[in-house]
């Protein structure tokens, strides 16, 4: 689904988009659907899964997932969006970069890429290559206002040099302290996220998983901007999605509204932030 060959309205290959690019379409082997029993290896079934990490990230979002759940897939990038049954192909989703990702057990991820981890840790070397745990703890101690960059913009693709790229964005000099550029880039994420959740629009939750969801300083400004609560999900979501939808082709759950129900809940411990709530997942 994310070969950008795939008919999105039908599920399978595009003939037109594969003439347009000058590929035989008898190269395209069957699409097959997640769940699908591809084989046995010693007597152990081997089921297909989501063909993208992500789609198999948003499958352990959360039990809460559903129209008005958005997710943040946070990990080098931050996939910021929700399920949709159906894809938005409207213009207004082309000119603001929207993508339909094929959902691993169907619909549709309606969302949008922003610049995560990638931008510290293209500033680590600089720096000496300070674990990414200590820059954060050193951030959280960063008050006031801080400058915002776009997480959107091309330029943090594939800079020379990331750091010099960074700090201009910013306004600051190059010699600025990690922890004060560091703060500013996880607060600039926080303020791209919540531009995306305010385009989508009717999000009443997030949910933020995988590695960078680890950030309680950008769950907390995410919360603040946004007034929403902010659930932060399993830091390995990939791999617990993937063991989801193996359980659900071995019928251990009846579909995917089960095999998320499974999941532990969130804790009971709550902490208001700016009129919002910000949750962290149990142990799974």
């Amino acid at each position: 689904g994310t070969t950008g060959l795939v008919d999105i309205t039908a599920g399978d290959w595009s003939a037109d988009l594969a003439a347009a690019a000058g590929l035989d379409p008898a190269l395209l082997t069957p699409i097959g659907a997640a769940g699908e029993c591809a084989g046995v290896w010693h007597g152990i079934p081997v089921h297909l899964v989501g063909g993208h990490d992500t789609a198999s990230a948003v499958v352990a979002m959360g039990a809460a997932a559903g129209p008005h759940v958005a997710f943040v897939s946070a990990g080098t990038w931050l996939l910021v969006g929700r399920e949709q049954a159906a894809p938005d192909l409207g213009e207004a989703a082309r000119a603001d970069n929207f993508t339909n990702e094929i959902g691993a057990l169907g619909g549709v991820r309606f969302l949008k890429n922003l610049a995560g981890s990638w931008l510290v840790e293209g500033c680590r070397p600089a720096w000496g290559d300070p674990p990414v745990a200590d820059l954060l703890t050193a951030a959280a101690t960063v008050d006031g206002e801080l400058p915002l960059l776009d997480v959107t913009d091309e330029r943090f693709l594939h800079p020379s040099d990331m750091l010099a790229e960074v700090t201009a964005a910013l306004g600051l000099a190059i010699d600025a302290a990690p922890s004060l550029v560091v703060a500013a880039i996880v607060a600039s994420q926080a303020a791209g996220t919540a531009a995306v959740l305010d385009r989508l629009g009717g999000v009443d939750e997030v949910a933020v998983f995988g590695g960078g969801g680890r950030s309680a300083r950008y769950r907390r400004s995410l919360a603040a901007r946004t007034g929403l609560p902010v659930v932060q999900g399993p830091v390995e979501a990939t791999a617990l999605g993937n063991a989801l939808v193996q359980g659900i082709a071995l019928g251990r759950y009846a579909d995917l509204a089960d095999a998320r129900a499974q999941l532990a809940p969130a804790t009971a411990g709550t902490a208001a932030v700016a009129g919002a709530t910000v949750r962290t997942a149990g142990d799974r």
